[in-house]
């Protein structure tokens, strides 16, 4: 899981928590969200600078997982997932 899955990851759980009134623990989450945005040092061999072009066909966003040949395979903000007929 690279890091911008980790904060995607994150803050739909801050909304789902804060959605159904847990807001301490939505905080909470919400903290943790901004430490990991803020941490620099993160190698996990993935340039967050660089735009490789490839985006979601469903709503176009670029936090997606890519294949091995760079095509969209699963959007973590519309939650699209290639089927396997695509």
């Amino acid at each position: 899981m690279n890091r911008r899955q980790i904060i995607a990851s994150l803050a739909n759980i801050a909304n789902q928590l804060d959605n159904s009134g847990d807001f301490q623990n939505a905080n909470q989450v919400t903290n943790i969200l901004k430490k990991v945005a803020k941490f620099d040092d993160w190698d996990d061999g993935y340039d967050d600078d660089d735009d490789d072009g490839a985006r979601c066909p469903d709503c176009g966003s670029y936090d997606i997982d890519t294949d091995k040949h760079g095509h969209p395979k699963k959007c973590y903000d519309c939650d699209w997932e290639k089927n396997s007929k695509d």
